[in-house]
């Protein structure tokens, strides 16, 4: 209470690990990322994983407008009971041309979240009479208990297979009232669909480009 969640989230990681936790209190600003603080500190994030669990789609656009081709962006986003996870690294499908290996059945690149998804940058069209965070929506019954703690696991686990080169999925899909749980496949097929290109311009017939994270085709 009385603080704000990243300054608190920042306290007990650096509590529980023993080592400096950075953290900012101020809106998203892509400058900020591989700045210099002074005192020996700054922001490291050349090439690395940017995770969204915003409120709406200022903080969403905040990202993208200046997001990094090297990072991969991992989106997170709810209502009541439902919400999706996406991940994605390019902002322009021109970027998606040879992002599929052929011969190491291994993915470069994927359409970030929003490209994905582009309502994910649309405003919001009714304003909310009180605006509110995830822990007041739930006290407000605004939102299912239990889907915050659905989404954080669906968050890690994608960072968890991404880290290990066994993710397979770009994104997934899920409604605790239904119970059910959809998988958006990394394929070729896939993103050609959902971009409006040919499946041959996203296939790389040749050798690793040697990416520094990617994800293995099933």
């Amino acid at each position: 209470m009385g603080k704000f969640k990243s300054e608190a989230l920042a306290v007990r990681l650096s509590r529980q690990f023993n080592r400096p936790i950075a953290y900012s209190v101020y809106p998203y600003d892509s400058e900020m990322i591989g700045a210099e603080f002074g005192s020996g500190m700054y922001s490291r994030l050349s090439q690395g994983i940017i995770i969204g669990c915003v409120d709406g789609p200022a903080g969403r656009q905040a990202i993208a407008h200046g997001f990094h081709h090297n990072n991969w962006w991992i989106d997170a986003g709810n209502g009541y009971s439902s919400g999706q996870v996406l991940i994605g690294n390019v902002s322009n499908p021109k970027q998606m041309e040879t992002a599929f290996e052929d011969v190491y059945q291994q993915v470069a690149n994927l359409p970030m979240p929003s490209l994905q998804l582009p309502s994910l940058l649309a405003p919001v069209t009714v304003a909310p009479n009180i605006p509110m965070d995830c822990a007041e929506a739930v006290s407000e019954d605004e939102q299912n208990p239990v889907i915050n703690q659905a989404m954080a696991m669906l968050v890690l686990q994608i960072i968890h297979k991404l880290l290990l080169h066994e993710l397979t999925w770009m994104g997934v899909y899920i409604d605790l009232d239904a119970g059910s749980m959809q998988y958006v496949p990394a394929e070729p097929e896939v993103v050609a669909r959902m971009l409006g290109m040919k499946v041959e311009s996203l296939i790389m017939r040749g050798c690793s480009k040697g990416a520094y994270m990617r994800l293995p085709r099933r």
